[in-house]
């Protein structure tokens, strides 16, 4: 399916399994080996090599490293996004990509490991960088929804570089700010 961005133009985000297939237990990825499956599934010619983490994870577990300049945000991304990822920095959506296409990352907003507490401030325009062993992209900041809680089609494959931020709304549990950025 086509979603029309701010500017004008539109993107190709595929098509994610129904939320009613998405674990919700607060311990547990977003989403089942199934689900998994189903987006490598989308991945032209199955070249999905970029959803393997485990070769570029850093000797202290983590897979990458995120800054939003504007927001004074610097945080090492983890594989998955659990609680237990996010207490250490922000978690990559496992079956979204680690690199080429659409990169999925959640994080808390509030609290001790709130690193995301600013990103509903962000504006079209603002930079993100995503840096991992497969080298830095810069990203611009192109729209930011609040969505429900169990949308998942803005994770979904896309043709072009992005990125995809997620974190809770305050004081609504059934949302989410959803935040994306492409490469500048």
């Amino acid at each position: 399916s086509y979603y029309n961005m701010d500017n004008g133009s539109t993107a190709d985000y595929g098509v994610l399994p129904s939320a009613s297939t998405m674990e919700t237990a607060s311990n547990t990825p977003l989403a089942s080996n199934n689900v998994s499956q189903s987006i490598v599934n989308q991945y032209p010619n199955n070249n999905y090599n970029y959803l393997q983490t485990s070769s570029v994870q850093y000797n202290d577990g983590s897979i990458g490293f995120l800054e939003i300049p504007r927001l004074d945000i610097a945080v090492k991304v983890y594989e998955g996004e659990t609680l237990e990822s996010m207490k250490y920095g922000a978690g990559h959506f496992e079956f979204t990509s680690a690199w080429d296409g659409n990169i999925g990352v959640a994080g808390h907003n509030r609290g001790s490991s709130g690193y995301f507490e600013g990103v509903k401030n962000l504006r079209n325009g603002d930079e993100i960088i995503y840096s991992t062993k497969y080298g830095t992209r810069y990203y611009k900041v192109v729209t930011k929804e609040k969505i429900s809680d169990t949308d998942y089609s803005w994770l979904g494959w896309t043709s072009d570089n992005r990125i995809t931020l997620v974190t809770c709304v305050e004081g609504s549990s059934s949302q989410r700010w959803c935040i994306q950025a492409v490469e500048r």
